[in-house]
């Protein structure tokens, strides 16, 4: 043990209690109680107060026999009696106070209504306060800004016997939230999401500050200010402070500072506050502060005319430049100040000495910052960051005595980690680092069978406690069976009641620390293998696995987790079990192909991840589904798979099963497949499996072809996905790798996508289909120096069809470097017949980062006949360059018309088929009786008496210009559309009916608009009869329906039948009549759509998002049209009506333009 160290230690906690040993008189006892907020009587305090003092003093004597310890047992000696000592003054504070109490009974309501109980708290809290105001201002700023620390002035309360004082309290119960529930401090503080206090806001500002003795003071807001941001109040505050000045005025003086203003509430947006720095005589610097400090101002945009940053909570970061001239909203702006170590400064030693025992931090720095990028998608933010890039725990093993040297080893212990924490208005309070701190001892102590591996300790952080973790990895050999038990051992938690603990404020209690795993393994001759169960009682989490070879023939595994408590936080259960076998050799099945395994699947209350499985695909981790092998020593990856892609969910339920087939021997072909079905919501069929060839064998593989693959059905959703993946493949020396995606929804958002390799870099598939990133179709001819891949890929939209491929080399030598690339992507439009070609193709030789010579090509080349090529061509030599551009046509023009066709009378045709007239029933209402299926050859339609009738068609959408018919043209007609309709001789109101249409089938759409444009848009396709009781039929047939009820027993024999059971009948239930009521509810009738509970039930909805609505607006202003009854509609039906503007209004082309709803400007 270091002797500096015990010297600082000595030091720091005699000066926490240097206040009690200065309560040497009762008028200094009776101010010191007065402090705590407690108006004693005269003489009543004075003698238990000196009972702890002279408790201090003992401490006090313990600490200096600790630092004049010379010996390893003294000093062990004087350890353990300081720990005495400590647990002496806590405990004396807590009896004296308890004896306090009793003597000031005879005080009428002292005890009852004083807050005497508090006392010790509020002892320790103050003297813990003092200590750090007056040692560690910096520490006690930070605090009581963040809320861990806090001040209140209590007002003089004769009745609870308490004067006028300040209450210095320490909030022990947040301390962990500061780590698991950081975003909750704001809005617990300033009531920053629901009304900000923005003068408390700047008040502890301020007080942090000065804390740092940094210069400034709060004065009221500038005129100027309070305009720029639109402030109305006149009294409100702000706080200024110039951060830094550098030499002297006005030579050469150069000074930064900020001021923090009060914004208030406006319209929808919330109160908050602003930033604004101000800078002059520099636009960035970078100055030694001291020798081991320095400053770093940097910023991307000028200031001078004013620049803030508005923070409010739940809305984007407003950074506005020209505050004080015209307000403009910023564009791309990024500015931080930080304040950090100097290079070379080493660590700064907190507690201990260098090169020995010590607590020590390293890179420290501090950084405000505030950035936009509208190139990007991140919002923009602003906040503070204080980060260290090393804490280091350094115990030396010389340090301490013989035992102590041999458990530590030559290099003792070493525990260093980085922490970040900060607050931005974007990401809330963060912490990035570790948020426990654990130390593992190697023990390797044996006694007989038993072996002790190590022993760990461990700090961590629950539900507002601090934890102390002991517990030891012990190993038992017995025969063949070998057992593992994990950190089984003690725990020990902290925790700070409101009324005090054990520990004056504080609560230690024990309990036993069950082991966080438990292994087993196997080896005899006919059985071998192990298996492992892990234990995560903190999350309610426990699994495990198994795997076992019988005679070398069957590997039988077993996966299994188990959840009790569900994802909203309920109790329950959920499981999740996968169990296989595999056979060596396996079953015949004919023609070479074997049966090489089989295996299920079982899940309760679980679903499938659908996002999780696709990533699982192209990472490989479907391997952890299907027969996984290395179970025990892969356990922490497969449990993590399966969990991220089998997530717990109440009510939902899985069942699948697997196989796995291989051909030849040995086998050249194998694939692993499973068949999963998922019920209730939703109800999914998905199919997973692994295919893989290797030829000419396994072990010396030329040819080796991996290939993961996953298809989900989900029938609810209507929708249909298939992806796979190469991974771990080869031809040769020559790698393989690339994705494939498959897309089909056939509900109300129709939509088909197919793709190997991924899109034209032009096209941006939709959201909805969760694609990712996919990679391209890569063949690595060479890796490392020289480097040489090709890339290629297909897609196929309902609008286009894209390919193109790149290849890429790479070469180095010494500093030169050779690149060169050749490429193209292709789009094609069927009809007419076209396609564009985007070609590139290079060559560059470069020392460095200096290009010495390159030469390039990009063009675009369109086609067929007339031909066109167009693009750029360069040519560099050191510091010539030529770039020459070029268009080139040639080819004679073919004409190529599309061929006219009829397109009304098909329109006719499809309304006059039944199948496209449907009978409909209102919404939420029910057939009451069930219908048998109606023969093919039926003519009529069956209509429900209370029903609506539906009438639609998908050859064209009505009410809209149509230009192309598929790959034709039409010949007869420009729009169709169902004005009105009668039945018998009677009109009827009628709606519009809507289904999806491809837009590129029915109008003239560019290229980039085929790209971006959806698959499948909801466009006008029929309509539906809106009064239903104007609907009048000319048959109907009435029967009369009887009912005949037979009651039978199993034996069919008998003459009289057995009765199984008394039916209850409602008039004589009397007692037990709730009880029916209550079990009819979760009977077949109860939970039919028909039963009340259902029919009002609103609860559980899911959200329906509607599609995205379309206006016309003008370029200018992206204000609505107003000129027309058109508001809003589909983007077809939108440039429909624009085009009819246009032909009305020819002076408006130009001046308006399609545009989203949600861009419209108010």
């Amino acid at each position: 043990m270091n002797e500096n160290a015990l010297q600082q230690v000595s030091e720091e906690i005699a000066s926490i209690f240097l206040p009690l040993r200065q309560l040497d008189s009762e008028g200094r006892v009776n101010a010191f109680f007065i402090a705590l907020g407690y108006q004693l009587p005269v003489g009543r305090s004075f003698g238990n107060i000196t009972k702890i003092i002279q408790k201090t003093e003992d401490l006090v004597t313990a600490i200096e026999q600790l630092a004049g310890a010379s010996t390893d047992d003294e000093k062990w000696g004087a350890v353990l009696n300081l720990l005495k000592k400590i647990v002496a003054v806590v405990s004396e504070i807590s009896t004296r106070t308890d004896e306090l109490k009793t003597e000031l009974n005879v005080i009428p309501n002292f005890v009852t209504n004083s807050e005497i109980d508090k006392l010790p708290k509020r002892l320790l809290d103050y003297l813990l306060s003092y200590y750090l105001w007056q040692y560690h201002k910096g520490i006690y700023g930070v605090t009581f800004f963040i809320g861990l620390l806090d001040e209140i002035d209590k007002p003089e309360d004769v009745d609870k016997f308490q004067p006028a004082f300040k209450l210095r309290a320490i909030h022990w119960e947040r301390l962990p939230e500061y780590f698991t529930e950081p975003d909750e401090i704001p809005e617990l503080l300033y009531q920053w999401n629901s009304d900000f206090d923005s003068e408390l806001f700047i008040n502890r500002l301020y007080f942090l500050f000065r804390s740092f003795q940094l210069p400034g003071g709060i004065y009221p807001q500038s005129e100027k200010v309070r305009t720029a941001l639109n402030n109305i109040s006149i009294d409100l505050h702000e706080l200024r402070t110039p951060i830094f000045e550098n030499a002297r005025w006005p030579d050469t003086h150069s000074q930064f500072g900020i001021n923090v203003s009060p914004v208030e509430e406006r319209g929808s947006n919330k109160a908050g506050f602003a930033i604004i720095p101000y800078v002059f005589g520099a636009t960035s610097f970078d100055f030694d502060i001291s020798e081991k400090l320095k400053i770093i101002f940097e910023s991307t945009a000028s200031i001078d005319a004013g620049f803030g940053i508005i923070v409010r909570p739940d809305s984007d970061v407003e950074l506005i430049t020209n505050l004080f001239d015209a307000p403009l909203d910023s564009v791309d702006f990024s500015a931080s100040l930080k304040v950090a170590q100097r290079e070379n400064t080493g660590e700064i030693v907190i507690v201990g000495s260098p090169n020995a025992t010590r607590f020590a931090i390293e890179g420290l720095s501090t950084k405000i910052f505030a950035l936009k990028n509208q190139s990007s998608s991140n919002k923009p933010d602003v906040g503070f960051e204080i980060e260290l890039e090393a804490i280091r725990l350094i115990i030396s093993g010389g340090d301490g005595d013989g035992f102590l040297a041999k458990l530590l080893g030559d290099n003792g212990i070493n525990v260093e980690a980085g922490l970040t924490f900060g607050f931005s208005h974007a990401s809330g309070f963060y912490i990035r680092g570790s948020g426990g701190l654990g130390i593992k001892l190697a023990t390797h102590i044996s006694i007989g069978p038993i072996t002790i591996q190590e022993a760990i300790i461990g700090l961590k952080f629950k539900d507002s406690n601090l934890g102390l973790d002991a517990g030891a990895t012990i190993k038992a050999e017995l025969g063949p069976f070998t057992a593992i038990v994990e950190n089984m051992g003690l725990t020990s938690t902290l925790s700070f009641p409101d009324k005090g603990g054990n520990l004056g404020p504080a609560d230690l209690a024990f309990s036993f620390k069950p082991p966080t795993g438990i292994g087993l393994s196997l080896d005899t001759p006919a059985v071998r293998g192990g298996g492992y169960l892990f234990f995560d009682p903190d999350n309610e989490r426990y699994g495990g696995a198994l795997e076992l070879s019988i005679n070398n023939m069957f590997m039988v595994t077993a996966v299994g987790l188990i959840t009790t408590r569900l994802p909203d936080g309920s109790k329950g259960f959920s499981l999740l079990l996968i169990i296989s076998v595999q056979f060596t050799p396996g079953i015949a099945l004919g023609m070479g192909f074997f049966l090489s395994g089989l295996g299920g699947l079982i899940g309760i209350n679980r679903t499938l991840n659908e996002q999780a499985l696709i990533e699982g695909v192209r990472s490989g981790s479907l391997d952890s589904i299907l027969f996984p092998e290395n179970i025990v020593a892969n356990i922490t990856r497969i449990i993590s798979d399966i969990r991220l892609i089998f997530p717990p969910k109440r009510d939902q339920f899985m069942i699948g099963l697997m196989a796995k087939i291989t051909w030849g021997v040995p086998a050249l072909v194998s694939i692993e497949f499973g068949i999963i079905i998922e019920f209730k919501s939703p109800t999914r069929l998905a199919i997973l499996g692994i295919l893989q060839v290797a030829l000419p064998t396994e072990e010396e593989a030329l040819i080796i072809i991996k290939v993961s693959f996953a298809g989900i059905i989900n029938f609810d959703e209507q929708y249909l996905s298939f992806d796979a993946s190469l991974f771990g493949s080869r031809i040769l020396t020559f790698t393989l790798e690339g994705d494939m995606a498959l897309r089909l929804n056939w509900g109300d958002e129709k939509a088909f996508l197919m793709t190997v390799g991924g899109f034209h870099p032009a096209f941006e598939p939709p959201m909805r289909f969760n694609l990712g990133n996919l990679k391209r179709l890569t063949l690595n001819i060479l890796t490392g120096n020289p480097r040489l891949s090709l890339t290629t890929y297909f897609a196929l939209t309902s609008n286009t069809v894209q390919f193109g491929a790149l290849i890429d080399f790479y070469f180095k030598v010494s500093k030169f470097k050779a690149i060169a690339f050749f490429g193209f992507d292709v789009l094609f439009i069927f009809s007419p017949f076209r396609f564009i070609a985007e070609i590139r193709a290079g060559v560059a030789i470069k020392l460095g980062s200096t290009t010495l010579l390159s030469i390039s090509l990009q063009f675009t080349l369109a086609g067929p006949t007339p031909w066109n090529a167009a693009g750029t061509g360069s040519f560099k030599i050191l510091f010539f360059k030529v770039k020459v551009r070029f268009s080139k046509t040639w080819g004679d023009r073919k004409d190529i018309l599309p061929t006219k066709v009829p397109v009304l009378p098909e329109i006719v045709a499809a309304l006059e088929q039944n199948r496209n007239w449907t009978a409909e029933l209102p919404h939420r209402s029910f057939m009451l009786v069930t219908l048998r299926e109606l023969d093919s050859e039926t003519d009529g339609i069956v209509l429900q008496s209370y029903g609506s009738l539906t009438i639609s068609q998908t050859i064209l959408p009505l009410d809209m210009e149509i230009n192309k018919f598929g790959n034709n043209v039409p010949s007869d007609i420009e729009r169709a559309r169902i004005s009105r309709m009668k039945i018998e001789c009677d009109e009827v109101e009628i709606d519009d009916v809507r289904d999806s249409f491809a837009p590129s089938a029915f109008t003239e759409m560019k290229d980039e608009d085929k790209l971006k444009s959806s698959s499948y848009v909801k466009e006008r396709s029929g309509v539906r009869v809106r009064e239903t009781d104007r609907i009048y039929v000319n048959h109907a047939i009435g029967r009369k329906v009887e009912y005949e009820v037979r009651t039978s027993d199993f034996d069919r024999k008998s003459d009289v039948p057995y009765e199984l059971f008394t039916p209850l009948r409602l008039n004589r239930i009397t007692e037990d009549g709730e009880r029916f009521r209550l079990a009819a509810l979760g009977g077949a009738v109860g939970r039919s759509d028909l039963a009340r509970e259902l029919r009002v039930k609103t609860t559980r909805r899911k959200v329906q998002l509607t599609s995205d609505l379309f206006s016309i607006a003008g370029m200018d202003n992206l204000k609505i049209f107003s000129d027309t009854t058109f508001t809003a509609g589909t983007e077809a039906e939108a440039h429909d009506q624009l085009k009819r503007i246009i032909k009305e209004k020819p002076d408006l082309e130009g001046k308006l333009q399609v545009t989203a709803e949600y861009q419209l400007a108010v």
